[in-house]
């Protein structure tokens, strides 16, 4: 059964029966995981507003939405969600340059084996994170990432709320805390009391979405919420 609570594995395509066969194979192979059947472009973009899939696959043709437009999407909402592409077709220009920037992102050619599906959703679920944190203020850890000028990336979950911040030489690079971004999604996790941090060293591409320095923004938000950074 389906746990509403947990992340969801996305699979989009407009051909009824391809989506049963879908359905058939993942139910009885990952009993664990949870499952949202999108026929449609437009109905899975729906669903990206609402909830962080766990991993997405989606056929590269769509009646209404081309593939690779919710590919987007969905790396603008976490560059670092697991994705399988799946075409009859070859590998096009703006389809290569994706996978070759993406590591989280694969491509399978119909026809393809059961057991190509699954190994490859296997082998895009088993990255694990380098390290995790608790107990430590969110505000301190930035400022140890800035003095250590690291490049890496923090997955932030706290109750049902998910986060995410990347850091490029010290600096944050994108912030992102649910349909929140820059300074306002990183207040927002500020208040989270006790946060789970997953720390990933290498550094998956991600969009800009801060245009200052980590100091910079510590300043302004512990001024907007009348905060210490000394004391945290």
């Amino acid at each position: 059964m389906n746990d509403p609570n947990k992340s969801p594995i996305l699979v989009i395509d407009d051909d009824p029966y391809v989506l049963s066969m879908y359905r058939v194979v993942l139910e009885s192979c990952f009993k664990d995981k949870t499952f949202v059947f999108a026929d449609s472009g437009t109905e899975a973009l729906n669903l990206l507003k609402r909830k962080t899939p766990l991993l997405i696959i989606t056929d590269r043709k769509l009646p209404d939405i081309d593939g690779t437009e919710i590919v987007t999407h969905s790396l603008n909402k976490n560059p670092r969600i697991p994705i399988i592409i799946v075409s009859g077709f070859t590998i096009i220009e703006d389809l290569q340059a994706l996978l070759d920037k993406h590591s989280n992102i694969m491509f399978l050619a119909k026809p393809f084996e059961r057991d190509t599906l699954i190994n490859t959703i296997n082998q895009l679920l088993e990255r694990s994170p380098d390290s995790f944190i608790t107990g430590i203020h969110l505000l301190s850890l930035i400022q140890i990432v800035g003095l250590e000028e690291r490049t890496c990336e923090f997955d932030l979950q706290f109750n049902n709320k998910q986060g995410t911040i990347f850091f490029e030489n010290g600096d944050m690079k994108f912030i992102r805390a649910g349909t929140l971004e820059g300074k306002e999604a990183l207040e927002e996790m500020i208040h989270w009391a006790t946060p789970h941090i997953s720390v990933f060293n290498d550094h998956t591409t991600a969009e800009k979405n801060v245009d200052q320095t980590a100091q910079e923004l510590i300043i302004d938000v512990c001024q907007d919420m009348k905060l210490d950074p000394l004391s945290q």
